[in-house]
């Protein structure tokens, strides 16, 4: 069953720990990214306070890496971050059927998987295989893969 069209990953770092967290981003994936020529955007920013910020980005869409990664990501998650995420469904799918999780970024770049509401984490953006395209169908489908 296809669960993802696409899934997206991004991370806002700095030069400093720009290196660990590009690593942590690529140990998300469980695969070779560079056997699956997946590709890495880099962007330059301004952060609020005047400092510089990079923006670590990527996305992947071929179903095998999708459900891969899905399963990997749903399987080092607590039990109770998976109640967290069941419990709040309805609001982190929005209207186009995308589901956000934020992992916390400390924590995941000691290999530790916890869900957080915080900014400094690794944003994940996955495009829900719904059809048709409507909201409630992206709940149930994400609903029939965390249980």
């Amino acid at each position: 069953m296809k669960i993802a069209n696409n899934i997206r990953l991004r991370v806002f770092t700095d030069k400093v720990e720009g290196g660990s967290v590009r690593t942590a981003l690529i140990r998300l994936m469980p695969f070779n990214a560079e056997e699956e020529k997946i590709t890495f955007k880099e962007t330059e920013a301004t952060g609020i306070e005047g400092q510089e910020i990079i923006i670590l980005e990527t996305e992947f869409t071929k179903q095998h890496q999708t459900t891969a990664f899905l399963k990997d990501l749903f399987s080092k998650l607590s039990s109770e971050d998976k109640s967290t995420i069941k419990a709040q469904l309805d609001s982190r799918i929005d209207e186009a059927c995308h589901f956000f999780i934020r992992i916390d970024k400390e924590e995941l770049l000691q290999n530790k998987y916890k869900l957080t509401d915080s900014g400094n984490c690794f944003h994940i953006m996955i495009s829900v295989a719904a059809f048709p395209s409507k909201k409630e169908v992206a709940k149930q489908v994400m609903l029939r893969f965390l249980e």
